[in-house]
């Protein structure tokens, strides 16, 4: 729907597939089913498939609905929901941090009731930290102000035998979760989870 947004982005609808094949970065790549960066966002909705192939060098932020998300102290995600598949192929190469969320790929602040049913498939080589998560992967802000409220999650989580980690963490060398991967003294409250994650070394 839009690639950035300085505003908030509101009642926004896509069902088509968003697809990067051979594309190589040097900067950030933001990118998401209906918008790839705004400041805040409300009542999004992605039903089409993300598949994510190529070389960056750059920091990336992937979502089912939103890839990143500047919000700030006065906003927040809120009623945000992705159904569709999101693939990383065999292909893509990471060289920075990476950011993938089955909603929201990293918030900058809260993020309430947002709900993600698609699955995720992971591939690929990760040279730098790895953030994924069935809901959002990545929240900073300070322990008052940032919360993760109602999120819902039934997507599963594949880590591929093609997947490749060269740094550490807590599932073959990434932080990988239901809700959300990790972020700076978040509250999280009433969150459900009704997913798998796993290792598919076939």
């Amino acid at each position: 729907v839009a690639g950035y947004n300085s505003h908030l982005t509101d009642e926004c609808t896509n069902n088509g597939s968003v697809s990067v094949g051979t594309l190589t970065t040097t900067g950030d790549l933001m990118l998401g089913g209906v918008i790839g960066c705004c400041q805040y966002t409300a009542n999004l909705t992605n039903s089409g498939a993300i598949a994510v192939g190529g070389t960056y060098n750059g920091r990336v932020f992937v979502g089912g609905a939103v890839g990143y998300s500047m919000t700030t102290t006065d906003s927040k995600n809120t009623e945000c929901s992705n159904s569709g598949t999101i693939t990383i192929e065999k292909s893509a190469e990471f060289n920075k941090a990476t950011y993938i969320g089955g909603v929201v790929g990293c918030s900058k602040f809260s993020a309430d009731n947002c709900t993600n049913s698609g699955d995720i498939s992971i591939a690929g080589t990760y040279n730098g930290q790895t953030y994924i998560a069935g809901n959002t992967a990545w929240t900073f802000a300070s322990l008052k102000t940032n919360k993760i409220v109602g999120a819902n999650n039934s997507g599963d989580i594949t880590i591929t035998g093609d997947a490749s980690f060269k740094q550490h963490g807590t599932l073959p060398g990434a932080y990988a979760t239901a809700i959300t991967a990790s972020g700076v003294n978040p509250f999280i409250a009433g969150c459900v989870a009704n997913s798998n994650t796993a290792l598919d070394n076939s």
